[in-house]
């Protein structure tokens, strides 16, 4: 019988609440988290713990167009538009299923994420909002959050489209030898 407790993670989210962005100082207890804070945990914290512990039924429930539940935890996190505009579809190649979320506003803000299922386990992709330090034309980051929490940079892109995310997504999943920029942990704020 397949898992389908992260169908029950709303509640949890909302109990869990405060969560914080880890480039945002941490407000006091007490302080409701800005949006912002709530779109990071819910597209860089939650879905990525969906993606790897539910022993792929949130997986599959998306492959099969089940995005009630995403839909309800979308809006009671960020909010009912945030919810409104979130797009799920099955996409052949590569195989997975594709996120598409309302423009972002803020850097680390994503454009996508991609969910795949390789051999037992699932990878999680996002396509960040990115802009440059350098004055280079930079629109997005590939990044991706493993099963152990961690984050990994694949690099910049100045391409922001679909397209572009699925063919760094397909190229991430068949070339092993690529190594990621960099491997960044949460702090213990951001951990659970």
């Amino acid at each position: 019988m397949k898992l389908r407790c992260w169908l029950l993670l709303p509640l949890w989210v909302l109990a869990s609440c405060p969560v914080f962005a880890a480039d945002s100082p941490a407000p006091a207890a007490t302080e409701e988290p800005t949006p912002h804070q709530k779109l990071y945990y819910f597209e860089h914290r939650l879905l990525p713990k969906w993606a790897h512990r539910t022993q792929g039924a949130f997986f599959e429930d998306l492959r099969a167009g089940r995005v009630d539940r995403l839909q309800e935890a979308a809006r009671a996190i960020v909010g009912p538009e945030y919810a409104g505009a979130l797009v799920v579809e099955a996409v052949p190649v590569p195989t997975g299923v594709l996120l598409t979320f309302a423009a972002p506003a803020e850097r680390g803000d994503c454009y996508f994420a991609f969910v795949a299922k390789v051999g037992e386990g699932y990878r999680y992709f996002t396509y960040e909002k990115a802009m440059s330090v350098t004055g280079e034309a930079i629109e997005a980051c590939i990044g991706e959050w493993g099963e152990d929490g961690g984050h990994r940079n694949f690099g910049f892109r100045n391409d922001k489209a679909r397209e572009e995310f699925l063919k760094a997504v397909a190229g991430l999943l068949v070339d092993t030898t690529i190594a990621p920029n960099a491997v960044t942990r949460p702090s213990a704020t951001l951990a659970e």
